[in-house]
C-alpha cells in the first residue's frame, strides 16, 4: 500500500501527516482517533508504508537525541 504525504485542517490548526491513498483525497473528511472533521486539503509525495515507517524512527531517534522524548 503506497502512502501520501497530506495538509489537513480543522478550523484554525493544521497537520502534516502520511495517509493511505485511498483517504488522500483533496477535500475528504476525516475522523482521526476520536477528533473527527479533518479536512485534506493539499496533497504532496507518494512512498510507500516502509518508508513511511523509517521515517518515523528517524525523528524519533533525533527528538531523543535532543531530549524531547
Amino acid at each position: 500500500m503506497n502512502y501520501k504525504q497530506c495538509q489537513l485542517n480543522k478550523g484554525t490548526r493544521v497537520l502534516v501527516t502520511w495517509l493511505p491513498e485511498n483517504y488522500a483525497k483533496v477535500g475528504k473528511v476525516l475522523k482521526l482517533k476520536d477528533d473527527d472533521g479533518w479536512v485534506v486539503r493539499e496533497v504532496w509525495a507518494t512512498t510507500t508504508k516502509k518508508d513511511v515507517t523509517d521515517k518515523e524512527w528517524d525523528h524519533k531517534r533525533w527528538a531523543v537525541g535532543r531530549g524531547l522524548k
